[in-house]
């Protein structure tokens, strides 16, 4: 994707220093609203069918940060395996 020149570009040493939940999408910065009830309510019903059809073979994160390439472009996923 190619940036916008109307945006600032931010980085990781940029989201390293704001308060609040943000991600980095190309370098824009995505502010994070906390998740509701309902939503929280369905990633843990999903964490667990996960988990159980896996017999436990794996290991289950829920809401990390993850920095998919070097420099600008973060992402939280409700989980992953």
């Amino acid at each position: 994707m190619e940036a916008r020149p109307d945006r600032p570009h931010y980085t990781f040493a940029d989201h390293e220093q704001w308060k609040g939940d943000w991600k980095l999408w190309d370098g824009a910065a995505v502010a994070m609203p906390p998740p509701g009830f309902g939503h929280q309510a369905v990633v843990a019903d999903l964490a667990r069918a996960i988990e159980n059809y896996l017999d436990d073979r794996c290991v289950i994160v829920i809401r990390h940060d993850w920095r998919i390439n070097d420099d600008d472009l973060l992402v939280r996923p409700d989980i992953s395996v």
